[in-house]
């Protein structure tokens, strides 16, 4: 899967080609495996195999289309891992919407600073602070911290589990 010059669409294309073969084969080794159970009525129903016969559908097509489903969604996220891991290493990991490097880029092409941007992303700093709107609602928490013990809550406040009325 690897080339000098790839492009997202040859990835994208890569991916789809990938979740086809791959499924593809593990439908495969599901119609050895209903066969080897017996379960020979039920092949020519598989998911994804091409045409399903007429008529009435035999027992247990429901539960093979539930097999058959988690088998793609399984197949779905192994592929959509691999061509995200291509992805970053081909095209850099600031090509990826939702990672840091892309935020950082996008902070970076919108004219921020580096110190801005620590300043932006600093817990201490005034634009990460609760809002005055916020404040009654965290200092109404404040006063009866709370503190895990083994299994139970345990309020400070008060030293016993659920006494003070602040029950999770």
């Amino acid at each position: 899967m690897t080339s000098s010059s790839i492009t997202r669409e040859e990835l994208r294309i890569q991916g789809f080609d990938l979740i086809d073969e791959t499924l593809s084969s593990l439908i495969s080794c599901l119609s050895d495996a209903l066969k080897s159970l017996g379960e020979d009525e039920l092949i020519p129903y598989l998911p994804w195999s091409g045409s399903v016969p007429e008529g009435e559908l035999p027992k247990g097509t429901q539960q093979l289309y539930s097999v058959g489903f988690q088998l793609l969604n399984m197949v779905e996220e192994r592929v959509a891992s691999a061509i995200r891991r291509e992805r970053e290493k081909e095209l850099g990991a600031d090509s990826i919407r939702g990672l840091w490097p892309h935020a950082l880029k996008d902070m970076t092409a919108a004219g921020l600073s580096p110190d801005d941007i620590i300043e932006v992303l600093n817990p201490s700093s005034p634009l990460t602070r609760p809002r005055p709107s916020e404040l009654p609602s965290v200092s109404a928490f404040a006063p009866s911290t709370i503190s895990w013990s083994g299994a139970s809550i345990q309020n400070t406040r008060s030293g016993s589990a659920g006494e003070s009325g602040n029950e999770w």
